[in-house]
């Protein structure tokens, strides 16, 4: 009877303190709906409406005897793991509460991209072509030797855009003069020390040429190795169309230029190179021949793509076909 009595008084302890952990549980429930905007409290309410007190009472006793053992165990033998798990689960929620509102985050971007109206969509493409135009200007002042502000040049972008420049015209057309000038001092200086230090590298690349068997150097400074000499015609003039296949390449063997992608160049000599001119009279249609040709005889300071100006240049070259000038025929 004892033992009854104790266990009947140990179940109301219990279901007292689960009626606590209730309300902490519906207090939760609250601060989450709140956060969440979602109306839990709504589902929740509905679905105790079915139990009357009498069944409620029934069925928390039985809920506290199947599931509550834990508990007991914590409040009557001072178990701790029971608030660490309770701990375990706060951050669990928290982790999930992150999670959903990333997903959130992430499907309301979502919805703005796809929002863009094509109209909306060029605005934007052109405004990135403005910034991608800016941002190499941010990233060459330094060489320049500018200090610019950013916020103050997007304040210039804005201001002209609302119509409410501040400062005249005369003064946009100076400061304007001396980026200019600047930018202009920088790429001279820069010219020259790229000559330099390309004369350099080719002084020792064309010394190390001449030591290769058959390399020679003409008068004017044009270096050359005949790899085969041809057996058909020898070009002795420059009034004549030249069929050539080539490949050209700087010193640090970087090629620029391969007409074997391409079909065979047809050019008036008088059109190409002096270096050209010069070289393929040292062969016949059928024979072919490495030309190193410096600046002087090559581009100089003429701004080619992908060849550093006064570069010294190798070509490998075929002369396929020589053929004469059509005749023109003057009013």
């Amino acid at each position: 009877m004892f033992f009854l009595t104790c266990f009947f008084y140990l179940l109301k302890v219990i279901f007292y303190i689960n009626k606590i952990i209730n309300y902490l549980i519906y207090i939760k429930i609250i601060i989450y709906s709140k956060f969440l905007k979602i109306n839990l409290i709504k589902n929740f309410g509905a679905k105790m409406r079915f139990f009357t007190k009498k069944k409620s009472i029934f069925i928390m006793l039985m809920v506290i005897i199947g599931l509550n053992i834990s508990n007991t165990n914590a409040f009557l033998l001072k178990n701790t793991s029971w608030w660490n798990n309770k701990n375990k689960n706060k951050i669990i929620i928290k982790k999930e509460k992150i999670i959903i509102k990333k997903k959130l985050n992430l499907k309301n971007n979502k919805k703005n991209i796809y929002l863009l109206t094509e109209q909306e969509k060029m605005s934007y493409a052109l405004g990135v072509y403005i910034g991608n135009y800016l941002s190499k200007t941010f990233q060459s002042q330094n060489k320049y030797k500018f200090i610019l502000n950013k916020k103050i040049i997007l304040k210039g972008v804005s201001d002209v855009l609302d119509k409410k420049v501040k400062i005249s015209e005369d003064e946009i057309d100076k400061q304007l003069q001396k980026y200019n000038d600047g930018i202009q001092e920088y790429t001279i200086q820069e010219t020259k020390k790229q000559a330099q230090q390309n004369n350099i590298k080719a002084k020792k690349y064309i010394k190390k040429f001449l030591k290769e068997k058959n390399a020679k150097k003409s008068k004017s400074g044009l270096v050359y190795k005949i790899i085969k000499m041809g057996k058909g015609k020898k070009i002795t003039n420059n009034n004549i169309i030249i069929v050539i296949k080539y490949k050209g390449k700087l010193i640090d063997g970087t090629i620029f230029d391969n007409s074997s992608l391409k079909e065979p160049l047809y050019i008036s000599l008088q059109e190409v190179m002096p270096g050209w001119q010069e070289g393929l009279k040292y062969i016949k249609t059928g024979g072919k021949i490495t030309l190193v040709v410096p600046p002087k005889l090559a581009y100089g300071a003429e701004i080619i793509p992908g060849v550093p100006i006064n570069s010294t240049l190798i070509f490998d070259m075929e002369l396929l076909d020589i053929m004469p000038l059509p005749l023109v025929i003057s009013k």
